[in-house]
């Protein structure tokens, strides 16, 4: 995963700059360091249980508690799984959601009787 976002036209400062960032979230074994607590699964699977800091701080040093947020924006839709807020040292706040299986089929549906749209599953 080194360098992963580095852009070597940028110039060597950009990938120094880059390489430091990686080096401070990815330990020597590998390990990538999110601030999330989880387990492995039987399967093998990593399974994000909880976080160890439960405060966003934004880069205007104003603190956002994201849990009660998470749970509000899962609340208001049966169709949403997962919501994750993500912010910490930035200047906005983003939520990434994942949606219930039964509501891509759906959706999909929709779109496909509706308005005739073809796919082809890969």
């Amino acid at each position: 995963m080194m360098g992963y976002l580095a852009q070597p036209e940028l110039g060597l400062e950009h990938v120094a700059e880059i390489e430091k960032k990686t080096a401070g979230t990815i330990d020597k074994d590998g390990w990538l360091h999110s601030g999330d607590k989880g387990i492995v699964c039987e399967s093998g699977m990593v399974k994000v249980t909880g976080r160890y800091k439960e405060i966003i701080i934004g880069a205007g040093g104003e603190n956002i508690a994201p849990v009660p947020i998470e749970d509000h924006i899962k609340a208001s839709c049966d169709g949403i799984n997962e919501v994750i807020m993500i912010g910490d040292k930035q200047k906005y706040n983003v939520a990434l959601v994942t949606l219930k299986v039964c509501c891509v089929i759906a959706a999909v549906s929709f779109f496909v009787f509706n308005f005739g749209l073809r796919f082809q599953i890969l």
